[in-house]
C-alpha cells in the first residue's frame, strides 16, 4: 500500500470504528507474544528492541516481564503507537515512516547469533516455534475476520438506529405540520365566515349593477343600430348623388370638364396637424382650397375604430359637405399592420378623370405621383396641399398648383 492507502486503512482499522475491537484481540494474545520474545533467550540479551507494527505496544508491555533491562520502543503508521507510549508501555514511540536509529549496545552485551551448526538443537526449537507462530497467526486472520464481520453487524446496526431516529423525527415533523394546518385551516374558515358575510351584502348591490348594465347594453345596442342605418342611409344618398351626377354627365358634352373634387388623406393630413398641437380644420381648409370654385365632390378617406369618436368626426365633415369613406386596420399574421387608403383614393381620383377640371389631392404621400400625368392626359389638371416638412417634392414640383398648409388650418383639439 502507498502512504495515503496505508493511512487510510489505519483510520479505519486501529484508528477508527474497529480500534476499540483489535485492541481487545490483541489484548488476548499474551501466549504468543511471550513465545515470540522467548524466540532469542540462549542466543543475546537484547539491550534495546524495536517493534515495527507495533500498534498500542501490547507486544512490548508483554514481553517487558522476560527482558526487564531492556529499552522497548514501538514504529506504527497510526495514533495508537503514541497512546502506547501514554501508557508506558513503550519506552519511545515512532510515528510514520521515521528512520529509528536505536541505542548503542550495552557494554559486554552480544548481538551475534551462533550458527545452527553449532546447536544442532535449535534447528528444532526454531521449527516449533515458526509452527506456533504460523498457527498464531491463523488465530489472529481468524479474529480479524470476526471483527470484521462485528464492525459490519454494528455498522448495520447504528445505521438500523438512524433510519429509526429518522423515522420519529420525520413523524414528529409530520405532526407538527398537522397542527399547524389544522390551526391554518381554522383560519382560514374563520376568514370564509367573514368573506361568505361580505358577499352575500354585496349580492344586492351587484344585482342592481347588472341590471343597470343590462339596461346600459341596451342603449348601446340601440345607438349602434341606429347608427349603422345613418351609415346604410349614407350609402343611399351617396349612390343616388352619383346616379344623378352620372345622369348630368351623359346630358352634358362628353369632352366638358368642370368642377373641383377635393380628396382628402386624413391620416398623412392628421399626422401633421398632430405636429401644431391640434386636429385638421376640414371646413375651412376645403374652403380654402377651392377659392370660390365649383365643388363637384368632397371625400376624406379615414381609418378608425368604430364608436362615438368615429361618428362625431363622421357628422362634423358631412355637415361641411365632405363624405367619408372608412376602412379598419388590417393586421397580418406576421404581426404587421397596414391602414392606408391610397389605392382607394387614387381609383376614385381616375374615375373623375376628364369629368372634372381640376383634382385637388389633399395628401404629400409620392405614391400619388402617377396620378398627374394619368389625370392630365384626360384633361384633369392636378392640385396638390399638404404639410411642409411632410410633402414628396417631386410630387409638389409636378403638381399645377401647391397649397402649403399651416398653423392657420389647425384647431384646438
Amino acid at each position: 500500500l502507498s502512504e495515503q492507502g496505508l493511512s487510510y486503512y489505519y483510520r479505519d482499522c486501529y484508528d477508527g470504528l474497529g480500534e476499540g475491537a483489535i485492541e481487545q484481540v490483541f489484548a488476548t494474545a499474551e501466549g504468543l507474544y511471550d513465545e515470540r520474545a522467548q524466540m532469542v533467550r540462549g542466543h543475546l540479551e537484547p539491550s534495546a528492541w524495536l517493534d515495527v507494527g507495533t500498534g498500542h505496544g501490547h507486544f512490548c508491555q508483554s514481553a517487558r516481564r522476560l527482558w526487564p533491562d531492556t529499552r522497548f520502543e514501538g514504529l506504527d503508521m497510526g495514533d495508537a503507537v503514541e497512546r502506547g507510549s501514554e501508557r508506558g508501555w513503550l519506552d519511545a514511540a515512532h510515528s510514520g515512516q521515521d528512520k529509528v536509529e536505536l541505542p548503542a549496545p550495552k557494554s559486554g552485551a552480544s548481538r551475534s547469533l551462533p550458527s545452527g551448526a553449532s546447536r544442532p538443537q535449535d534447528s528444532a526449537e526454531l521449527g516449533k516455534l515458526r509452527h506456533n507462530l504460523k498457527r498464531k497467526t491463523a488465530q489472529i486472520e481468524t479474529l480479524r475476520q470476526t471483527i470484521e464481520t462485528l464492525q459490519a453487524e454494528r455498522a448495520s446496526e447504528r445505521g438500523a438506529e438512524r433510519r429509526a431516529h429518522e423515522a420519529i423525527d420525520q413523524q414528529r415533523d409530520q405532526q407538527a405540520s398537522e397542527r399547524a394546518q389544522i390551526q391554518q385551516l381554522k383560519t382560514q374558515l374563520k376568514a370564509l365566515r367573514e368573506t361568505h358575510e361580505q358577499a352575500m351584502a354585496r349580492i344586492g348591490a351587484l344585482e342592481e349593477q347588472l341590471t343597470q348594465e343590462q339596461a346600459r347594453r341596451a342603449q348601446a345596442a340601440s345607438d349602434h343600430e341606429k347608427a349603422l342605418e345613418a351609415q346604410r342611409m349614407e350609402g343611399l344618398e351617396a349612390q343616388r348623388d352619383w346616379q344623378r351626377e352620372r345622369a348630368a354627365l351623359l346630358k352634358r358634352d362628353e369632352t366638358a370638364t368642370q368642377g373641383v373634387v377635393v380628396l382628402f388623406d386624413a391620416a398623412n393630413l392628421g399626422a401633421g396637424a398632430r405636429r401644431f398641437g391640434g386636429n385638421l380644420n376640414f371646413p375651412a381648409l376645403l374652403e380654402r382650397l377651392l377659392e370660390g370654385r365649383s365643388l363637384r365632390r368632397a371625400v376624406a378617406f379615414a381609418v378608425a375604430p368604430e364608436g362615438a369618436e368615429r361618428e362625431r368626426f363622421a357628422r362634423s365633415l358631412r355637415n361641411a359637405s365632405i363624405e367619408v369613406r372608412w376602412k379598419a386596420k388590417q393586421t397580418f399574421a406576421d404581426g404587421t399592420t397596414k391602414a392606408d387608403w391610397d389605392v382607394g383614393l387614387a381609383v376614385t381620383a381616375m374615375q373623375w378623370a376628364g369629368r372634372a377640371a381640376t383634382v385637388i389631392i389633399a395628401s404629400g404621400d409620392g405614391d400619388f405621383l402617377p396620378l398627374i400625368p394619368a389625370l392630365k392626359a384626360l384633361g384633369t389638371e392636378v392640385e396638390v396641399a399638404g404639410w411642409p416638412g411632410r410633402l414628396n417634392q417631386t410630387l409638389a414640383d409636378r403638381a399645377a398648383r401647391l397649397i402649403t398648409l399651416d398653423q392657420h388650418d389647425v384647431i384646438a383639439p
